[in-house]
């Protein structure tokens, strides 16, 4: 019995790896992007918390620190955002880079999985024959005896 062999298995395993690696990309461009989305909750919420209160008395030295705090906190913001908005975009396209691979690949699958039934039908069509002829030949011996 001849065993079954997908002519395009190598293309298949290629194309597999492309699309996990394509997959790995995705996850790191995703995880750069959380990190800016963190560091800027994070510089919010120091933000809020070095908030004075108004009517609190402070040394001149004090509040002028905190001014230079909030006006580097907000130069720092203002990067992260571009930085997202950038990073946002290069995710955006990993996604798309993603998907294709993911289609490329399930089209090769679907394809081997085609070719596998239709084999087995030939199979089946092929064993079916095999019987037809043992019982025709069994039968004419029978009726020579």
């Amino acid at each position: 019995m001849k065993r079954f062999r997908f002519r395009l298995e190598r293309v298949l395993r290629f194309r597999t790896t492309e699309k996990e690696q394509a997959l790995s990309v995705l996850m790191e461009e995703r995880s750069l992007l959380n990190q800016y989305n963190a560091e800027v909750e994070a510089l919010q919420e120091s933000k809020r918390l070095g908030e004075i209160a108004e009517g609190t008395v402070f040394p001149s030295a004090f509040i002028q620190s905190i001014g230079m705090f909030e006006s580097g906190v907000k130069i720092r913001l203002d990067e992260l955002a571009k930085q997202i908005e950038a990073q946002e975009l290069v995710v955006q396209k990993a996604e798309q880079e993603y998907l294709f691979r993911l289609r490329e690949a399930e089209v090769l699958v679907n394809l081997k999985q085609r070719s596998l039934e239709e084999y087995r039908k030939e199979q089946l069509a092929e064993e079916g024959r095999e019987l037809d002829e043992f019982a025709v030949t069994r039968r004419a011996r029978a009726t020579r005896i």
